[in-house]
C-alpha cells in the first residue's frame, strides 16, 4: 500500500483542522533526567532530517531510524530540567513535523506511529504550555493526520507490533480530543485483544524482553490512571494484567534493583522500576518458576540467579540466541552477566550481541544456539526446551533444563544444571551434550561466563580456578573439572556506552556422548 499512502491525493485526505484538546493527559510516570541531560540532541537532529532512503542504501539504519521516531527519548528530555528543553523539544518537534508531514515507510509504520503518538499525547501539556499559536496549530494538525493514518492502517491489517502502544495512543487520543477519529469502546475492545495475544500465562511479555516488559507494564498503568483522571473506571479485565505483570516484573531485578539483560533488555533504573511497581499497586511476589515465559529465579542469601530456559521469541527481529544463558547477583554487586546490546547499535553490532557467544552459556562450533534475523520465523533452526525440573528443598534450590537447539546440525542436546545454596554462597554448574551423533572428529565448544566490568578477574592455582573481586566485595572463586580455564576479553553494553570486562571461557572438544563439564562459583570464606 505504500505507492497508495505516498500520493498526494491520499495525503488530501489526511488534511485536519488543529481541534483544540478536551483534555489534558498528565504525565503520570516521568522520563529519566539524567538520561535526558545526556541526549546527543545533535544525533536526533541528523536522523530527524533523513527523509525515507531506498532500502538497502548503504549507511542507512532503519532499526535507529525507526527508535528515534518512536520517541521514547521525549520522555526523558522533558524531564532533564534543563532550562534549554522547551526550546529544544519544540524544535525537534517542528523539525519532525516539516520533514516527516507526508507518509514515510519507516516513520510511518504503524507501531512506530502508535508510540510516537502515544508520546505525544502523554506529553502535550508540556509541549503546548511554552509553544507559540504557529507551532500549537502545527503539533495538533499533524496529531490529527496521524491518528486518521492509523485508523485506516490498522484497518487495512496493518500490524501493530506491540498493540499496548497502539491501545494507549487510541485512548488517549478519544480522552483528549473526543471520537473525533477513536471511539472509546472500540480502543479498549482492542487493548482486550493484545493482552490476551500478548501476555502469557504467567504474567510475562510475549517479547520475554524484561525492558518491553516494563514498558508494557508502565502503558497499561498509564492506560488505568489517564481513564480514572476521566472519570472513567478501569474495565476488570485491565486490572488483571496489571496485577499479573507486576511479580513477574520483580523477577527479573537483581540486588542492585536494575533488570537481568535478557532478549535485548537494558538494566534500566531503579527509580523508575520503583515507581512503576508502586503505581502497579500489586502485592505479588517475584516469581521463580515462570515457565510460560521461559525463566528461572533463584534467590537465597544476598545472592540472585536469573536463568533463560525459553524458546526465542519469533516478534519481528527480537529474537535472541542465549538459551540457557544466565546472570549471577550478589548484593548490589553483578557478577555473571550477558553482554546486553547498546542503545543504537549498528546491524552487524546487533547482531553480535545477540548470538549465542554473547550469553553466559554453552556455545557449539562458534554456532549461534537459534537462528535469527527472521529465519526462526520462517521455519529455521530453533532451540526448543525439551526437560525443565526444579527442586526447591530447604532453601536449597537446583534447577535442570535442555535445549535441542544443536540438534539439527550436530546430533546433540545441551543440558544445564544450577545449583544455589540456602546460603546463597555456593553456585555449582554442570553444563552436559548428550546425543546420538556428532560430526566425524567431534565438535569443539566453548562455556563462557561473561563477568560484570567492576569484577576483577585472575587465574590462580596454575590456571585451574579464578579469584574474582570488586572492591571491598569478598572475594569468590571459580572452579571447573575441565582443564585449561581461560581469561578473555569481553565487552559489556549494560549501562550505555560499551565497557571493557573479562570472561571466563572453557574450551572443549566433545567425541562421543555424554560430554560433562562441572564448574563452581563460590564466595571464599
Amino acid at each position: 500500500m505504500g505507492w497508495l499512502f505516498r500520493s498526494g491525493v491520499y495525503n488530501q485526505t489526511l488534511r485536519a483542522e488543529p481541534i483544540k484538546p478536551r483534555a489534558i493527559i498528565p504525565t503520570l510516570i516521568p522520563g529519566n533526567a539524567e538520561l535526558g541531560r545526556a541526549l546527543r540532541v545533535g544525533d536526533l537532529i541528523k536522523t530527524l532530517r533523513v527523509i525515507e532512503r531506498p532500502a538497502g542504501e548503504k549507511n542507512y539504519d532503519q532499526a535507529l531510524s525507526a527508535s528515534v521516531h518512536r520517541f521514547r527519548w521525549l520522555a526523558d528530555l522533558c524531564a532533564s530540567g534543563l532550562e534549554s528543553t522547551p526550546t529544544v523539544v519544540s524544535e525537534l518537534m517542528a523539525l519532525w513535523i516539516d520533514q516527516h508531514a507526508r507518509w514515510q515507510a519507516v516513520s510511518w509504520i504503524p507501531n512506530v506511529l502508535a508510540e510516537r503518538l502515544g508520546h505525544w499525547l502523554v506529553h502535550s501539556a508540556f509541549l503546548l504550555r511554552a509553544s507559540d499559536d504557529i507551532f500549537r496549530d502545527q503539533f495538533l494538525s499533524s496529531l490529527h493526520r496521524q491518528a486518521i493514518h492509523l485508523k485506516r492502517a490498522l484497518a487495512l491489517g496493518g500490524s501493530p507490533g506491540d498493540g499496548f502502544f497502539v491501545a494507549k495512543a487510541e485512548v488517549f487520543y478519544h480522552l483528549m480530543f473526543g471520537p473525533q477519529v477513536f471511539r472509546a469502546e472500540d480502543s479498549l475492545n482492542g487493548l482486550a485483544r493484545q493482552i490476551s495475544d500478548e501476555l502469557l500465562p504467567d504474567g510475562g511479555h510475549r517479547s520475554r524482553n524484561p525492558s518491553l516488559h516494563l514498558m508494557a507494564l508502565r502503558n497499561l498503568i498509564e492506560i488505568r490512571d489517564a481513564l480514572s483522571i476521566n472519570g472513567q473506571n478501569s474495565p476488570v479485565w485491565l486490572l488483571v494484567a496489571i496485577d499479573q505483570m507486576a511479580p513477574m516484573l520483580r523477577s527479573f531485578r537483581h540486588g542492585d534493583g536494575g533488570l537481568c539483560l535478557f532478549n535485548g533488555s537494558r538494566p534500566e533504573t531503579s527509580d523508575a522500576i520503583d515507581m512503576v511497581l508502586d503505581l502497579a499497586v500489586s502485592k505479588g511476589r517475584a516469581i521463580t518458576n515462570a515457565a510460560h515465559s521461559g525463566f528461572q529465579r533463584l534467590s537465597a542469601g544476598q545472592s540472585v540467579i536469573v536463568m533463560d530456559i525459553g524458546v526465542p521469541d519469533l516478534v519481528g527481529d527480537d529474537e535472541n540466541s542465549g538459551t540457557l544463558a544466565f546472570e549471577l547477583s550478589n548484593g548490589r554487586r553483578r557478577i555473571v552477566v550477558n553482554c546486553g546490546v547498546p542503545e543504537m547499535p549498528s546491524p552487524a553490532l546487533r547482531e553480535i550481541c545477540r548470538g549465542s557467544a554473547a550469553h553466559s552459556t554453552l556455545v557449539l562450533a562458534d554456532t549461534n544456539s537459534s537462528e535469527m534475523q527472521g529465519a526462526a520465523a520462517m521455519g529455521g533452526r530453533r532451540a526448543h526446551r525439551t526437560h525443565n525440573m526444579r527442586q526447591d528443598i530447604e532453601k536449597n534450590t537446583l534447577v535442570e533444563s535442555e535445549h535441542n537447539g544443536y540438534q539439527p546440525l550436530f546430533g546433540l542436546n545441551h543440558r544445564r544444571a544450577l545449583y544455589l545454596s540456602a546460603d546463597g554462597l555456593d553456585v555449582r554448574g554442570e553444563d552436559s551434550l548428550t546425543g546420538n551423533g556428532a560430526p566425524h572428529g567431534g565438535v569443539q565448544g566453548v562455556v563462557r561466563f561473561h563477568l560484570h566490568p567492576e569484577i576483577g578477574a585472575t587465574l590462580v592455582e596454575d590456571g585451574r580456578s579464578v579469584l574474582l573481586r570488586a572492591g571491598k566485595m569478598q572475594g569468590w572463586r571459580f572452579q571447573s573439572s575441565a582443564k585449561g580455564i581461560r581469561l578473555e576479553d569481553s565487552v559489556y553494553f549494560g549501562d550505555g556506552p560499551r565497557r571493557q570486562c573479562r570472561q571466563i571461557v572453557i574450551a572443549f572438544d566433545h567425541r562421543a556422548s555424554p560430554t560433562v563439564l562441572k564448574w563452581r562459583f563460590q564466595r571464599e570464606k
